[in-house]
């Protein structure tokens, strides 16, 4: 897997666009997919940021399960 494949600057770029599309859904499953594809490639988790946008668009969703 390409080292592109884990920018994490992109990951936030459409989470946002497809949030302010009201498509929360797909962007929680979005990040979803990339924390486990880097915990499997990687042994790493997602940044602060990351995980702080996935957190803020699961509230704006109303819901309360934990990011990741």
């Amino acid at each position: 897997m390409d080292q592109g494949s884990f920018d994490e600057g992109v990951l936030r770029d459409l989470m946002q666009a497809l949030a302010q599309d009201d498509n929360r859904g797909a962007a929680l499953s979005l990040y979803r997919d990339f924390a486990e594809r880097m915990r499997r490639s990687l042994e790493a988790e997602p940044s602060a940021a990351s995980a702080a946008l996935a957190e803020a668009i699961r509230r704006a969703a109303g819901g309360a399960a934990p990011a990741g």
